[in-house]
């Protein structure tokens, strides 16, 4: 079974990839890469 892998964007609160994090779930956000503002072409090839 493939692991549950999630890249949430800056809409989302940071408390959510939290407690994501919490249980075992793989979550990397726009604010871990310091990517805040970054055009949506670009948050798509990061999440790909």
């Amino acid at each position: 079974m493939a692991a549950l892998r999630f890249y949430l964007d800056e809409n989302l609160q940071v408390v959510i990839a939290e407690q994501l994090r919490q249980r075992g779930i793989d979550v990397v956000t726009v604010r871990d890469l310091n990517l805040l503002g970054d055009e949506d072409t670009n948050h798509l090839q990061h999440a790909s």
